[in-house]
């Protein structure tokens, strides 16, 4: 309650007593009762005034007295009544913080409830009297709630199972642990409502299936916008420069998908496009699909076959291996034959939440979040698309609210679609239960901008003990602070009781939060605080489902979960061939190899023929050199003869001139040149002679040579005819 309820509430108590007892003293004191032995005692005074009141004719001077008394106890009331209404007026310095009561709480929109009611969320309840007059404190209407809380708080058993058990609508849970399921599955399933439990990777490989691609209108208008819709999220944007192997792959996959959706008994799942673009034969693949849908007169959407065709064409080019290791990449979570058995088919549909009860939990290993978070980010995604498009009410098969309970909201990683949901999804029938350890851990994940409008949407926030520092403070400044009063003594340090005129007491007011940051950390574990705009903070006393009769009533065993039929895709064997085709197979194969036999003898016989021209050819050249070797000798002995001979002459002719000379000096000249000329002709001869030698020496080698090369056209021959397995004889 606030200060000034608090006084009006005093006053009209204590007024009364307050009149009653001046009025009483009044009236004894006017007439003479005072000294009376029966009045003697102060509490008698009021009982003689309510006694005689009533007969004012009894005595004449009982009517004065009457009025003056009844008179100064007005003045009195009035006196009091003023001075309170005159201290409810006064200004707090430094601010009124003050704890939210139960009529703030419900001016605000709360509502104090007996039982917990299925159509609002639950946030705690309120302590009452030594246990008794408890009240449940729901927030109804359209507004979500986030939870902070450290982990091993009590989170689950305090506002997530209480809300998971109470909750009349249709739900989905998400959390990390198995918990939930425990606890809350069987309470779901007592109510009417169908479960499923959608756990790909339980140890036990118990779990419900959900095909991403299963709400998709296989040969209908909007086929192409569905799909889209979902590569985006199976191939996201990355943060790399050049974003054209993310914009590639998204295109060629939904392209592929299209196909597949096309295709007449083609299963469309993720699984299977993953295994259209992975396997070796893709090309070809695709190309027959094509040709085949044109032959049956079913020819695929043209902006798909475009896609395709024109990736196919560059298939040499390194850009188009990087588009197909860019989708085999972004869907190698489908490897495993876990995830692709929980996501072959549907057991439920999201679309059908809001028409019918229905209860979803997703749940999945602590190992296995982060390798998860794709599969998870667009189940959400797909919950919130295909419950958008009409507003709640809109659609006459719109019967059932939807409550989001996202425990351990940080888990699945950075999903924008619910972050955003607070914004916009209130109108389309959904309650958000968002459960973090802090807002620094979204921080993280969302930014701090992402994170604070997430929360700023949100119509309850619930705190509990144990919060970290940041958020305490944060908590602190946000509950107010309030003016306290504050008295300050001086006196002096000796003996001051003695001189009480130099004692002061000053009286000032002080700022003071409502909560600290340390109060906050140190809040008791059975307590909780609510903030909520345009309302005080409110402490509330936390539930525990399972002390408390109206939830332990509520519990039942969890329904039993159908097991996954899992199959390892192997690598295709080719068909067996029968005795019939083996023989055919072997004859072809016999054929096969005497054809090759028969070829090979004829290239041995080609080349043993090319050898024995060789060797001929050799040969010829081999004679035809000898003889011009022979002939160049023989010529040159010629001219060396011929040089000779010549020389002998001009010998000859000097000694007839010598003797010549002798008898006539006149013909000393004529002997000298004729000598020096039968000398040159000498020389000549005997160069000639070398030249000769040089010659046959020539002819000689050229001889040796052209045997050298007959022998090698002989071993040619030979070799040849080896190859050729007959003998040389028959091809000489």
């Amino acid at each position: 309650m606030t200060r000034k309820a608090l006084l009006l509430a005093g006053a009209a108590v204590g007024l009364p007593c307050v009149w009653t007892v001046t009025a009483s003293v009044g009236f004894l004191a006017l007439t003479g009762f005072w000294t009376h032995p029966a009045f003697a005692t102060g509490w008698r005074w009021a009982w003689a005034w309510w006694l005689y009141a009533p007969d004012p004719a009894l005595r004449a001077t009982f009517a004065p007295a009457l009025a003056f008394s009844g008179m100064t106890a007005g003045l009195f009331a009035a006196a009091a009544a003023v001075r309170a209404a005159q201290a409810g007026r006064r200004q707090r310095l430094h601010g009124e913080a003050h704890w939210a009561g139960k009529a703030e709480a419900r001016r605000s929109g709360l509502r104090f409830t007996r039982r917990p009611p299925g159509d609002a969320l639950i946030l705690g309840r309120t302590r009452g009297i030594w246990g008794l007059w408890r009240r449940y404190v729901v927030l109804p209407g359209e507004e979500h709630v986030s939870l902070y809380a450290r982990t091993r708080s009590g989170k689950g058993v305090s506002v997530v199972v209480p809300n998971c058990l109470a909750w009349d609508g249709s739900l989905v849970a998400f959390s990390i642990k198995r918990d939930l399921v425990r606890d809350a599955a069987g309470a779901r399933r007592a109510k009417g409502q169908e479960v499923f439990v959608f756990d790909p990777t339980n140890p036990d490989g118990r779990s419900h299936r959900w095909n991403p691609l299963g709400h998709v209108p296989r040969g209908q208008v909007g086929c192409a916008d569905a799909i889209q819709r979902v590569m985006q999220t199976l191939v996201p944007e990355t943060k790399a420069n050049n974003p054209y192997w993310d914009n590639a792959g998204r295109r060629v996959a939904a392209a592929a998908a299209v196909l597949l959706a096309e295709t007449p008994g083609a299963p469309l799942t993720v699984a299977a496009v993953r295994r259209l673009i992975e396997r070796a034969d893709y090309a070809q693949n695709f190309r027959t699909m094509i040709d085949a849908a044109r032959a049956r007169a079913q020819p695929y959407p043209a902006a798909a076959v475009d896609a395709i065709l024109g990736w196919l064409d560059r298939e040499a080019d390194p850009g188009a291996l990087g588009v197909r290791d860019t989708i085999v990449t972004a869907l190698r979570l489908w490897d495993s034959e876990v995830i692709a058995a929980a996501t072959e088919t549907s057991d439920f549909d999201l679309a059908a939440l809001r028409h019918r009860p229905v209860s979803v939990f997703v749940c999945a290993e602590v190992a296995d979040i982060r390798r998860l978070r794709p599969l998870f980010s667009l189940f959400f995604q797909q919950l919130i698309a295909v419950n958008t498009r009409r507003e709640f009410g809109e659609d006459p098969r719109d019967r059932h609210r939807l409550a989001v309970v996202l425990d351990e909201f940080w888990a699945p990683g950075r999903m924008d679609v619910l972050a955003d949901a607070a914004a916009f999804t209130a109108s389309f029938g959904f309650r958000m239960l968002y459960v973090v350890q802090s807002k620094q851990q979204l921080a993280s994940i969302y930014l701090q901008e992402g994170a604070e409008n997430l929360f700023l949407n949100t119509g309850a926030e619930l705190l509990f003990g144990g919060a970290d520092q940041r958020l305490a403070e944060e908590v602190s400044k946000r509950a107010g602070t309030d003016t306290v009063e504050t008295v300050s003594t001086h006196r002096p340090r000796f003996f001051g009781w003695l001189l009480p005129a130099r004692q002061q007491e000053q009286l000032a007011p002080r700022p003071r939060p409502l909560l600290l940051p340390q109060e906050l950390q140190r809040l008791p574990p059975h307590e909780m605080i609510v903030l909520r705009p345009s309302l005080p903070p409110l402490k509330l006393d936390r539930i525990i489902y399972y002390t408390d009769p109206a939830f332990r009533d509520l519990l039942a065993p969890p329904p039993v979960v159908p097991r996954l039929q899992l199959r390892v895709e192997r690598d295709p064997e080719p068909p067996r061939p029968s005795p019939a085709e083996c023989e055919a197979a072997a004859r072809a194969q016999a054929d096969s190899e005497a054809a090759a036999a028969r070829q090979q003898a004829e290239a041995a016989h080609a080349a043993l023929r090319q050898a024995a021209a060789a060797t001929s050819q050799l040969a010829y050249d081999a004679a035809v050199a000898e003889r011009g070797a022979a002939a160049a000798a023989e010529g040159e002995v010629a001219r060396a003869a011929i040089a000779a001979e010549r020389a002998r002459a001009a010998r000859a002719e000097a000694a007839r001139a010598l003797r010549a000379a002798a008898a006539d000096e006149a013909w000393r000249g004529h002997a000298a040149a004729a000598g020096a000329a039968a000398e040159q002709l000498s020389a000549e001869a005997a160069r000639i002679a070398e030249s000769a030698r040089r010659a046959k020496r020539t002819a000689t080698a050229a001889a040796q040579a052209a045997r050298a090369a007959a022998k090698r056209a002989a071993h040619c021959a030979r070799a040849a005819a080896e190859a050729g397995d007959r003998p040389l004889e028959d091809d000489a």
